[in-house]
């Protein structure tokens, strides 16, 4: 895929991912309005936070990607695995805090396990794509500093 066609898909799944954490505000605002208690507040806040940061994570991967030559396998990898970790974290954090369960252990409950999966699949996915724009970035500096600026 090319650099621009990897740009435009990372814009498109982070304003996905954007909508979801902008939705999950819904749960939130009712959980501050209706005085529930602490553990539920924190849990829909988490729910708003961590997608909508994955989101932003994603726009400035898009921002940043075409600068970086990585090859076609790299801009496919790193799109997919930001996919899915936004996608996994904006459809797993509103379920947990909806149902309470953390998701930090793969219990026998499926809520938990489903919420679980979101928390594996989140983490991997940014890792990876974190690992991907990393030595991308340490190529492209390695070149600029054998070619002179």
């Amino acid at each position: 895929m090319s650099s621009a066609v990897c740009a435009k898909l990372l814009i498109l799944f982070a304003s996905i991912v954007l909508v979801a954490a902008a939705l999950s505000a819904i749960g939130l605002w009712r959980a501050v309005v209706t005085q529930q208690n602490h553990h539920t507040i924190t849990a829909w806040r988490n729910a708003v936070a961590l997608p909508g940061a994955m989101g932003i994570f994603m726009l400035s991967m898009a921002a940043v990607r075409p600068v970086i030559y990585m090859g076609e396998v790299a801009d496919t990898l790193l799109v997919w695995s930001l996919a899915a970790s936004g996608t996994a974290l904006a459809m797993s954090w509103p379920v947990a805090a909806i149902t309470g369960e953390h998701g930090l252990s793969p219990k026998r409950n499926f809520l938990n396990l489903y919420v679980y999966g979101g928390n594996v699949v989140g983490v991997v996915g940014a890792i990876v794509g974190t690992a991907i724009i990393l030595v991308g970035a340490i190529k492209s500096a390695m070149e600029l500093a054998n070619n002179g600026f």
